[in-house]
């Protein structure tokens, strides 16, 4: 069998699309945000001359995400998972990245696992069947104000312990903000992956909560007061997603998520 690794063009997002996964939201967005973010490297794994698995590597500052890694069920346990792992991998090494982090699914633990990836904390899924009325926030959620822009990435590096800039600046300008004495105290960014929420503390984060009504949310299991919250209005648990880190253990604040990114960058 041969087998060649490269770069994903946006030529190739229609072969990309034959590789989606059954149960899976449609990788098509994801990968178009790939090409066009600068610091973002997905790779495509040709077998027999058609693309039958790929991988994506997004580099923050000395952080990185391994993500969408995927290998078509024809090609699966011949090991071209590890091969897509290793490539990433070895391209991060070169860039000197100091963590990787990644959403495992249960068959690609296994193989992450003999990388040294480790179990660091789950994210639960919680889902209800029909859209509530719209709640009124206890805090007053504003639209986004330029002046807090600093804030917000200082927050967000607090809670997710990461520099997120290059992920966040150009989606602030639709995102909302609850400020509690003239400081910032959480953020909702509806356009960015399932929508973050970030907040200090439980009346920020369940006001922002409540202006985004969601039937879905991904909430780190340390958040207590994020999943009493939803569980209170008629959330079920649909299922735990187990987060891997491979490297320096990163210093943040889970408790301050209330509704994730993405499975591709948490």
């Amino acid at each position: 069998m041969s087998i060649s690794i490269s770069t994903i063009k946006n030529a190739d997002l229609d072969d990309i699309r034959n590789l989606q996964p059954e149960g899976w939201s449609d990788i098509i967005p994801a990968f178009k945000f790939y090409c066009a973010s600068g610091f973002c490297y997905p790779f495509k794994l040709i077998a027999d001359n058609k693309i039958s698995g790929c991988g994506c590597a997004i580099v923050l500052e000395r952080t990185a995400w391994l993500a969408h890694i995927i290998v078509s069920p024809e090609y699966r346990r011949n090991g071209l998972g590890s091969m897509i792992v290793s490539h990433l991998m070895n391209f991060l090494t070169d860039k000197n990245i100091q963590t990787v982090s990644l959403i495992a699914t249960d068959d690609g633990l296994p193989v992450y696992q003999k990388f040294d990836f480790e179990k660091t904390e789950n994210y639960l899924v919680l889902a209800k069947d029909t859209e509530a009325l719209k709640e009124i926030p206890d805090c007053e959620v504003l639209p986004f104000i330029e002046k807090y822009r600093k804030e917000i990435y200082s927050l967000d590096q607090k809670a997710s312990g990461e520099n997120r800039i290059k992920v966040l600046q150009n989606m602030l300008s639709e995102s909302f903000v609850c400020i509690k004495e003239g400081v910032l105290s959480g953020y909702f960014i509806p356009s960015l992956g399932e929508g973050l929420i970030t907040a200090v503390d439980a009346e920020s984060g369940i006001s922002l909560l409540k202006h985004k009504n969601p039937l879905i949310l991904s909430i780190p299991e340390a958040n207590f007061a994020a999943i009493h919250y939803a569980l209170s209005r008629g959330f079920t648990e649909q299922k735990s997603l187990c987060r891997m880190t491979f490297g320096n253990k990163l210093n943040r604040k889970p408790e301050y998520i209330y509704s994730r990114i993405s499975g591709y960058l948490g």
